[in-house]
């Protein structure tokens, strides 16, 4: 995600409740920006937000290792590394917690 993208900037609200809601299960939200240039902007845009998930910043390395090109992009992972879904644009929130209760259900 980038501070400068409107679909990133308006799904983070969604993205906060997903991590508050599931805290305490095995659901770890991993938020990658792509501003590594700009780190002070993006630290004042999770404090203004109140964003509390943990934010990596990518220097375009994961970006071509998981072959982004759009943004926003979020990648559903299981407990064992297997990629479930990946959206690219605004995500389903619905569509993306019955996705995570499932992987969450399963043993």
């Amino acid at each position: 995600w980038a501070t400068w993208c409107g679909p990133c900037v308006a799904t983070m609200p969604y993205m906060q409740n997903l991590y508050t809601e599931l805290e305490g299960t095995d659901f770890q939200l991993i938020s990658l920006n792509v501003e590594p240039h700009n780190r002070p902007a993006v630290e004042r845009f999770m404090v203004e937000k109140n964003l509390t998930f943990p934010v990596f910043v990518d220097t375009g390395e994961a970006q071509r290792a998981l072959k982004i090109r759009m943004f926003p992009t979020t990648i559903l992972v299981d407990r064992s590394g297997y990629i479930h879904k990946v959206d690219v644009g605004v995500t389903s929130v619905a569509g993306l917690r019955g996705a995570i209760d499932g992987l969450l259900a399963e043993p």
